[in-house]
Formats: C-alpha cells, sequence, structure tokens
C-alpha cells in the first residue's frame, strides 16, 4: 500500500509542511509498491530517477574506495572531468558479438 502525503504538485523546496505532514511517499514493501505500480498505473514510491541517482552514489564510493582516493563526479554529464582513467569504469566491453 502507498500512501502518498501533500508533495507533487507543490514543490518540496518552496512549500511550508505542516505539524505532522509528511511530503514523501511512504512504503514498507519497495517490491510490493514496485509491483502494485505496474499493475494499478500509479507512481511508485521510489522512482526510475530517485533509483538512478541511489545506486550512482553507491557505485561512486565503490570506485573511491577501488583507486583508494577521492573522485570527483559531474552529475550533468555523468562522468569523471578530466579522469580518463576512472571513467574507463563507467562500462565494461561487451562480449563478441554484442555491442553497443
Amino acid at each position: 500500500m502507498v500512501r502518498r502525503f501533500g508533495c507533487h504538485p507543490r514543490s518540496p523546496v518552496t512549500s511550508v509542511t505542516g505539524a505532522g505532514e509528511i511530503g514523501l511517499y511512504e512504503s514498507l514493501d519497495y517490491h510490493r509498491n514496485f509491483l502494485d505500480g505496474i499493475r494499478m498505473r500509479h507512481p511508485c514510491a521510489a522512482n526510475v530517477g530517485i533509483g538512478h541517482r541511489a545506486t550512482s552514489a553507491c557505485n561512486l564510493v565503490e570506485v573511491s574506495v577501488r583507486l583508494g582516493r577521492q573522485v570527483k563526479w559531474d552529475p550533468v554529464k555523468e562522468c569523471f572531468p578530466g579522469d580518463d582513467d576512472v571513467n574507463r569504469m563507467l562500462a565494461r566491453a561487451n562480449r563478441r558479438p554484442w555491442q553497443l
């Protein structure tokens, strides 16, 4: 079950949240929420953009740990500016005969 608390269309940045009011989706089971969203054609608690950014943050930490140093990330271009060695870690070579 998803309960939606007054967020959209109001922007969380410009709106004032009242006492006890939460401006976010609530889901206790994200897998069920995803399947229900598909079946009933309504937004999920964590949409594609949220999932992408959350996964990107985890991947950036992994890259930094593997290299043993800080990395600089451009979230708009989704690359490491001026660091070709690290940019090569963004994808791996496809197996033959597959190509993009």
